[in-house]
């Protein structure tokens, strides 16, 4: 009879999960990014774009190994971090991430987290935070819109011309 064995599995599955696991218990994105477009005719547009972090918190068994924490934005890889090694950035977040940014003094957690610089309207989507060991995994997503607000200032001047006969 299932009913019979099922207490057992419920059991055997909760200590499984207290022995090796891998738990997110927050991640941090933005809702939204507003980029402020500055752009006067008779000179260089400006762009004013606000960098944003990222961020993963995690727990880790004690006796998990092999850790390795990603990012993904729409399941694109753009960032990965295996400790103790430094991060890697990948895809459209290369050169684009704050050199040396750390959130925790913990070394498996150092690099967990990330501030993104000068992002581009094509870095909305869904962002998704993945930890994962040789023994377990754990991934959380939410998204982030960025939003174009654009200022135009134009400027005219008037010239005029008399002619005598």
């Amino acid at each position: 009879d299932i009913n019979v064995c099922r207490p057992y599995f419920i059991s055997i599955c909760f200590i499984t999960d207290l022995c090796c696991s891998v738990k997110i218990q927050k991640i941090t994105v933005p809702s939204v990014v507003v980029m402020d477009y500055n752009v006067n005719l008779s000179e260089r547009p400006n762009l004013s774009a606000p960098e944003f972090l990222l961020d993963c918190d995690y727990e880790v068994n004690e006796n998990e190994n092999g850790l390795v924490i990603k990012w993904f934005l729409n399941n694109q890889l753009v960032y990965q971090w295996i400790p103790p090694r430094l991060p890697t950035e990948l895809s459209m977040l290369k050169n684009r991430i704050k050199k040396n940014f750390t959130v925790s003094d913990d070394p498996i957690k150092k690099y967990r987290g990330l501030t993104v610089l000068k992002p581009m309207l094509n870095f909305s989507g869904e962002y998704t935070c993945s930890v994962q060991t040789f023994q377990s995994s754990d991934k959380k997503s939410s998204f982030l819109q960025i939003i174009g607000k654009f200022n135009l200032s134009i400027h005219i001047s008037v010239v005029s011309l008399s002619v005598l006969p």
